[in-house]
């Protein structure tokens, strides 16, 4: 099960896969939720990382474009 499986499961969420003969990892596990979660925390640790540096990122123009949501 996902790491959020009990929770996604409570809410209804669910993978196109789910009722296919695939494995449950990767193609039932990740989700939008899942997706969206790896998303957004690798997106906080590179702007960690940036700031650290003092460079600004390459995808700041993205970002002010709204261009960096999951």
């Amino acid at each position: 099960m996902c790491w959020y499986g009990e929770a996604a499961s409570a809410q209804g969420a669910g993978s196109v896969f789910a009722d296919s003969g695939n494995p449950y990892f990767p193609q039932k596990c990740q989700g939008h939720g899942c997706t969206a979660w790896a998303w957004n925390a690798a997106l906080a640790f590179a702007d960690t990382f940036h700031q650290r540096i003092g460079i600004r990122p390459v995808y700041e123009d993205a970002r002010a474009q709204g261009r960096l949501k999951p």
